[in-house]
């Protein structure tokens, strides 16, 4: 993510960004430092929580004060690791410098990406999630084009964005997305079937650095 907030993860009127837009990040959300790696809401029946990670660190955010909450940032492999094993007292720790990350909301547990591998944490499990059964795995065995001609999600994502509105998750890199067609919050067994990609400025006009480049026309479907 970019050191300017663009208004991807708010309602845009119209499809555009709110007047003023983007906004310093370091003004507008206290505490928090410039290129964020990733953003996660976690919402359940007991938690609502923001969470922001950067390198080595994660921030817990407070929307009230508009302020990171105190103690923190606190380091990623200290909060989110699994139990001690043989082979690793310590337990697995979900990696540093991730590409990106999303809170699921059909099974209520964080997805972290970076490079080819997702990993899937257990919020249920607190500090000692991970990592789901079957994780890490590859990207490309998670998020399964829809059709054959659809291209696979690129490494190095610039960020995971569930829309609250579409009820829908987006994947975005440079000035394209993919959406996980199959999305549905109440859908249990988690299909992430992917279509795309798509212009960013098609669905959200006026984002960052966003307008539509004839060179890179031969990469949309």
């Amino acid at each position: 993510m970019e050191s300017l907030m663009c208004c991807v993860g708010v309602r845009c009127r119209y499809n555009r960004t709110r007047f003023g837009d983007p906004l310093d990040v370091r003004h507008e959300w206290g505490g928090l430092e410039d290129y964020i790696d990733g953003y996660a809401h976690v919402w359940t029946r007991t938690q609502d929580i923001h969470l922001m990670f950067k390198g080595a660190l994660y921030y817990l955010y407070d929307p009230r004060t508009e302020r990171v909450l105190p103690g923190y940032p606190r380091r990623i492999a200290h909060d989110f690791h699994g139990p001690p094993t043989p082979k690793r007292p310590r337990g697995r720790s979900i990696p540093n410098n991730i590409d990106t990350v999303y809170f699921d909301k059909r099974d209520e547990n964080l997805y972290f990406i970076k490079g080819k591998k997702v990993y899937g944490y257990e919020v249920s499990k607190g500090s000692k999630g991970c990592c789901l059964p079957g994780y890490p795995r590859r990207v490309r065995e998670e998020f399964p084009p829809a059709h054959p001609s659809i291209q696979r999600l690129p490494r190095a994502l610039d960020a995971a964005y569930y829309s609250y509105t579409d009820q829908k998750l987006y994947f975005l890199k440079d000035r394209l997305f993919w959406e996980v067609s199959t999305f549905h919050p109440h859908d249990k067994h988690r299909n992430n079937s992917v279509v795309g990609p798509f212009y960013v400025y098609d669905k959200w006009r006026d984002i960052c650095d966003t307008d539509i480049d004839p060179l890179d026309a031969s990469t949309v479907n």
